[in-house]
């Protein structure tokens, strides 16, 4: 047989490279037209006559896949490309920011994506399922699993709005996918660490979980007895202890039985009696969904905090200034009782009152005072109280004793109350002022013994500083305004007086129940409102390929 001449293989290779490409240009025309059918099924079939779900992004991956000529993006030369895989193995792994891999339709993936004889069909309701568990991931991350109003009473939410297409575009490039996604997360340190401590409490679990600590009685130092050292070995699983595991209650475990207790919010006072063995016994996976939901709460909170801001945290009972994410300033706080929650949002403080006036809510008016004006009248008097009625349009002083007040009740109640500046002042001497819906501010208070309680829901939704004329320097001096002498004479005065301020402080009123502190210690604190329950319960029965 003759050799083959050069130019004959040459011409040979051209005529199978034509053929190639002819039948992957076919192929992947074959596979567009797929793209294009089974959105049009969604479009308009019912779940029960679809081979899979309809997903959750249907509508909005029908229109950019329409302006896209149904042109895969996960899928090119005859294969699905590396943005598939890393798109995969996000999802694998998306356990360590507490989301459920089922959620973005990982075995489906994982199974399709190491099948090379996928069908046509199958490969276009892949590369479908690949954007919309890209979207949802990102819509996750962007503003949390859960809409936080459906399951958290008075919390006020913003919402970001995803650009699809720019962010479908974004899959194309190389090593776009993790980077694209993962912008998308808080980037506190808070967020951080905390992501980090679940992944710790993760190993604890896989581990077999907390070292059961069976007392019977109370434990303090100097004590001996099998049981102090469980307390050990339960401390040194959540690095609160790392002495010698003996059955010795020394100086060492007081210490870190002290930390503990402050972690979990109990009276650090270093002995441990039966609320403090109840926290070391709490069970492992109740820790670890209470850390979740605390991250999902984190990913409702505004993307950008602001370079200088202010943090009150309602289950911790403390407020925080934070600048350049460093905490400069704290204080305790008084919060609503539950029946009055105090209400979870963000906004920016615009201006200061001193020597503030209060006028009282109508509910406030009618349920708290209306019974105590009805026993004494004189209260109103004693407290610097004035009632008032609307007379053509202006407000007018009415003569309490005027009033027939045993007639009065909450449907015919058409006064007004206002208290006067001055030292009985509910509101103290002091008001920071960002309006908003809910008529929620900082202020002083004259109830100072209050703060020496470990739990503080006393107050009708706003919040009462234990300090708060720091909190004002701090303010004031951040805008130019501080004049000690100038604060001491509006004081004096006891004349109502506003300071606008001419740069606004962000404030973020939240409700976390779990978080880690500037020293990278985890905290816990009790559900005051009842919140944590009803929010694992929805976090935790969330179905494939949706969210709510």
């Amino acid at each position: 047989m003759k050799q083959l001449t050069s130019y004959t293989i040459i011409f040979l290779v051209i005529i199978a490279l034509f053929l190639f490409s002819t039948e992957m240009v076919s192929a992947q025309t074959n596979l567009q037209d797929s793209i294009n059918y089974q959105l049009l099924l969604f479009e308009n079939y019912r779940n029960n006559s679809l081979k899979i779900k309809r997903p959750y992004f249907s509508n909005e991956l029908i229109d950019f896949y329409k302006l896209n000529a149904f042109y895969p993006i996960w899928y090119n030369k005859g294969n699905f490309n590396e943005a598939a895989y890393e798109l995969l193995e996000i999802i694998k792994n998306i356990e360590q920011e507490g989301l459920n891999p089922n959620l973005y339709r990982y075995n489906y993936l994982k199974k399709n994506l190491s099948n090379d004889e996928l069908n046509i069909e199958d490969k276009a309701l892949t590369e479908i399922v690949l954007s919309n568990s890209y979207l949802l991931l990102a819509s996750h991350f962007t503003n949390g699993l859960l809409s936080p109003e459906t399951y958290e009473r008075n919390w006020d939410s913003i919402k970001y709005i995803i650009d699809l297409d720019n962010f479908l575009k974004n899959v194309s490039k190389e090593n776009e996918i993790r980077a694209s996604l993962y912008s998308l997360l808080p980037q506190t340190e808070n967020y951080l660490k905390l992501r980090k401590k679940l992944n710790s409490y993760k190993t604890i679990a896989e581990n077999g979980g907390f070292q059961d600590v069976d007392l019977g009685r109370v434990v303090d130092k100097g004590m001996r007895g099998y049981d102090i050292k469980q307390i050990k070995l339960r401390l040194k699983q959540t690095d609160d202890f790392n002495g010698d595991i003996n059955i010795q209650f020394d100086e060492q475990l007081h210490r870190a039985v002290i930390n503990f207790q402050k972690r979990e919010g109990l009276i650090p006072d270093g002995i441990v009696g039966k609320d403090t063995e109840i926290a070391l016994n709490k069970d492992i996976d109740k820790k670890l969904k209470q850390i979740t939901i605390n991250m999902e709460r984190m990913r409702w909170l505004p993307q950008k905090l602001g370079d200088i801001y202010i943090f009150v945290n309602i289950a911790d009972y403390k407020l925080n200034v934070v600048e350049e994410q460093k905490n400069v300033m704290d204080m305790k706080v008084i919060v609503g009782k539950e029946q009055r929650s105090t209400p979870v949002f963000s906004d920016e403080i615009n201006h200061l009152v001193i020597n503030p006036a209060w006028n009282l809510p109508r509910s406030i008016a009618v349920e708290d005072k209306l019974p105590i004006i009805k026993e004494n009248i004189d209260y109103l008097t004693n407290y610097n109280y004035k009632v008032l009625k609307i007379s053509e349009g202006k407000f007018e002083e009415v003569d309490p004793k005027e009033i027939d007040w045993e007639g009065i009740d909450k449907e015919n109640f058409n006064y007004y109350l206002k208290q006067e500046p001055g030292p009985n002042n509910a509101l103290g001497r002091i008001k920071f002022m960002f309006p908003n819906k809910y008529s929620v501010y900082l202020h002083d208070t004259p109830q100072k013994e209050l703060f020496n309680k470990t739990e503080r829901s006393f107050s009708s939704g706003c919040i009462r500083l234990e300090d708060p004329f720091k909190l004002a320097e701090y303010i004031l001096k951040k805008n130019d305004l501080w004049e000690p002498d100038k604060i001491e004479n509006i004081l004096t005065s006891q004349e109502e007086t506003k300071i606008d301020l001419p740069k606004e402080i962000p404030i973020h009123i939240i409700y976390m129940t779990s978080w880690v502190n500037d020293k990278n210690q985890l905290q816990f604190r009790d559900d005051i409102y009842n919140r944590d329950k009803k929010l694992m319960k929805a976090y935790y029965t969330q179905k494939e390929g949706r969210y709510e």
